[in-house]
């Protein structure tokens, strides 16, 4: 292939002003590749390096001068069939113009959460060609060119070098020159016991350019990782941010034993922690803790790389700083607990963790296995306290397919808010049809473990604590289905409580049945057989009924007095009990 591309690495942004005194350029004039019917592949290159004026010329392989008629390239057998590359984001984008011009028309395009120009489209490719892995393409238009966008990775022994959004733009209009750039790089050295890892990648919000980067090194147990992003505000205002983390056995007590430390800070920058408890893996400080241990690494480098644009972001007079501690207890509990000071315009103080009990330890698959993720804020401006705990998917008790589920929550609210006074508790959420919009929602606490293909069990409970009332709750059902042969067995128990004005309701019941379906033309129909009895009860006054029910008959007893309907209590009373009184006398929910 024919080219004639030239870099001129003294216009290139960011890096650029390091070679204005000595210029230096590339120019690419021929790109070769031939792969044989055996998978094998030859790659060949010529290109040039002017140094101050000095043109010097470069032809890989070496052909020693001698004129071939096919030029000879250095020769790989074909690699194992792969899937997409680690190291090559998944998050669909969208494309802008480039950030920076430089000579030549070649640029360092920029992708962000919120685009202005045309949607990419992603096709997923997956293909290796000898050390060549395409990973998947990218098409869009915009302002009169058809962009075209490849993500892709080489592989050389131990090397893995690979490109986050290489794109091209062709114009399609008169006016408008051949633009190209990428979007990102991440590359890989691995040999063991070492391996080092690195990549840069580019967005920006709003009117900011923001240069973010990430760079791990490991040696046998020990590794070091550091985060870090750049970029200038309107009026030239910097805004950046550092955090290091440092993974290798410090020691302490059994129940505290430190197997490594954290710490970071911004300037000019915020810190947007996860709505949903559930991503706190996915906050790029903790992201970069997963990597070792109990912990799987969910997210690759450039997927940390990319949410570190999304959960820290610029904001002029906005600092933080950030402190974390890796730790396991008895070697079967592994922790990591994640601080955050915001300060500046804003106060706000918040942990972030997730922890991993495995039982035993250091087994691939454990007996019991619970991973918990936590998330606690206290932001006084706002005048609110939370806690939100919740079980991640990858819970499990005896065994894999018998998923945990579940988590909890606290809140209080004070000074200024409008909820002043207000508070709750909940393991497992609250009962069907109770809703308070500003109350934390959390799921069931349960399993879900379908024991053969044939034989089902579930289990959920919860528990809420409000200044109003207390609520609890669970239910259970193991259900066997065989071809046209069901059976089952289900229970159930509630309690609810509220204070003012007092009042209880109780209930329990069971079910066991057995159904067959009859599908033989030109009859279909289900014979079902069911008996179930439900109990209950509520106050004051004391009454209730008994409810059973057979598939040939049912009856209802009823005992006690008759449900007496809720009544408005007066205001006085009501203030007393749920409304803070103020120094002026009022009185403040």
């Amino acid at each position: 292939l024919g080219l004639n591309l030239a870099f001129p690495f003294q216009n290139m942004p960011l890096i650029g002003q390091c070679f204005q005194e000595h210029p230096v350029r590339v120019d690419v004039k021929e790109l070769g590749a031939h792969i044989d019917g055996k998978g094998k592949c030859t790659l060949s290159a010529a290109f040039s390096v002017l140094l101050e004026g000095q043109s010097m010329e470069f032809r890989l392989p070496d052909t020693g001068g001698e004129q071939q008629k096919q030029s000879r390239g250095q020769t790989w057998g074909p690699l194992p069939e792969q899937t997409r590359s680690q190291y090559i984001g998944q998050t669909q984008g969208k494309m802008r113009e480039p950030a920076y011009s430089v000579k030549g028309g070649y640029g360092l395009a920029v992708r962000d959460s919120a685009p202005e120009q045309g949607d990419i489209k992603w096709v997923d490719i997956k293909k290796n060609l000898g050390p060549v892995q395409l990973s998947r393409f990218g098409f869009a238009l915009s302002d009169g060119s058809l962009a075209v966008y490849v993500d892709a990775g080489l592989k050389l022994s131990i090397l893995l070098f690979e490109v986050i959004g290489l794109y091209v733009m062709v114009p399609m209009k008169k006016g408008i020159s051949l633009r190209y750039g990428i979007q990102g790089m991440t590359v890989n050295i691995k040999k063991e016991p070492f391996s080092i890892s690195g990549g840069l990648y580019v967005t920006r919000e709003k009117e900011t350019e923001l240069y973010t980067g990430e760079l791990s090194v490991q040696i046998k147990n020990f590794q070091l990782t550091a985060l870090a992003s750049y970029g200038k505000m309107d009026g030239a205002e910097s805004s950046f941010f550092a955090f290091l983390l440092m993974q290798y056995p410090l020691g302490g007590p059994p129940a505290f034993y430190i197997q490594g430390i954290a710490g970071g800070f911004g300037y000019n920058r915020t810190i947007e922690l996860p709505s949903d408890v559930k991503k706190v893996r996915e906050f790029p400080f903790v992201a970069a803790a997963l990597g070792m241990g109990s912990f799987n690494k969910s997210m690759t480098p450039a997927d940390v790389l990319k949410a570190m644009n999304t959960y820290i972001l610029p904001k002029q007079g906005q600092f933080f700083a950030s402190a974390g501690i890796r730790f396991s207890s008895f070697g079967i509990l592994d922790s990591f607990l994640l601080l955050n000071v915001l300060f500046g315009k804003k106060f706000e103080i918040s942990l972030l963790g997730i922890s991993a009990l495995a039982l035993p330890p250091k087994q691939e698959n454990p007996f019991i296995f619970i991973e918990l993720l936590l998330k606690a804020v206290i932001a006084p401006a706002d005048g609110e306290i939370s806690i939100l705990g919740a079980l991640s998917s990858r819970s499990y008790l005896l065994h894999p397919d018998c998923k945990l589920t579940g988590g909890f929550a606290f809140a209080a609210w004070f000074g200024s808010n409008e909820h002043t006074g207000d508070f709750v508790l909940t393991l497992g959420g609250y009962k069907e049809g109770f809703e308070v919009a500003h109350y934390p929602k959390t799921d069931r606490i349960g399993i879900d473990w379908k024991i053969s293909n044939d034989l089902k069990l579930s289990a959920s409970f919860y528990f809420a604590l409000t200044p109003s009332c207390i609520m609890m709750g669970g239910n259970a059902s193991l259900t066997f289905e065989k071809g046209r042969i069901k059976a089952w067995f289900c229970a159930h128990l509630e309690f609810y409580m509220k204070w003012q004005p007092f009042a209880y309701e109780f209930s329990v019941g069971v079910s066991l049945g057995a159904s067959y379906r009859w599908d033989f033309f030109p009859f279909y129909k289900t014979f079902k057989v069911e008996l179930s009895a439900d109990l209950s009860c509520y106050g004051p006054p004391f009454g209730g009924k008994v409810h059973v029910s057979w598939f040939v008959i049912s009856f209802t007893i009823s005992f006690g007095e008759k449900k007496a309907q809720d009544k408005a209590i007066p205001w006085d009373e009501f203030a007393d009990s749920f409304l803070v009184k103020q120094a002026n006398g009022g009185r403040k929910l």
